[in-house]
């Protein structure tokens, strides 16, 4: 029976960090995030940040929308872009704003959004913000 409780126990798990990362919880948001973007530091693609030293109090819901908005579009730059360089920036003025810069190719004018650009939409809009995707003028020429 113990068994079942083990693997209970871990399931749970699994739907909490789904629900909140424990990064931000142990380390703070700014802090998870310089961690996530410096893990996809590599010889191929390198990350840069921009965040302030630090950011003012925001609600957990924010601070897990923008960790899963972060997590997202860099998912994309790695999988997608074919970029050498990436920068991701952190601001907060009258209003939060993170914004993922980098050279890959872009976004054809025709793609159709998938599952990740969907959901990165959805975080920002359900917290009264907006998701922006300029692409390269080379790409808005095609």
């Amino acid at each position: 029976m113990r068994s079942g409780s083990a693997k209970q126990s871990a399931s749970i798990r699994v739907l909490v960090h789904g629900l909140r990362p424990v990064a931000i919880d142990e380390l703070g948001l700014l802090t998870a995030l310089r961690e996530r973007v410096l893990r996809l530091n590599t010889g191929e693609l390198s990350m840069r940040i921009d965040f302030p030293a630090e950011l003012p109090p925001l609600a957990a819901a924010v601070e897990v929308a923008v960790y899963r908005i972060v997590e997202e579009a860099l998912a994309n730059v790695v999988s997608h872009s074919g970029a050498s360089r990436c920068v991701v920036s952190i601001h907060s003025n009258d209003m939060l704003s993170v914004t993922i810069e980098d050279n890959g190719v872009g976004i054809a004018a025709n793609h159709v959004s998938g599952v990740g650009m969907l959901s990165i939409r959805e975080r920002a809009e359900e917290l009264g913000g907006r998701c922006t995707i300029r692409r390269p003028k080379a790409a808005e020429r095609e």
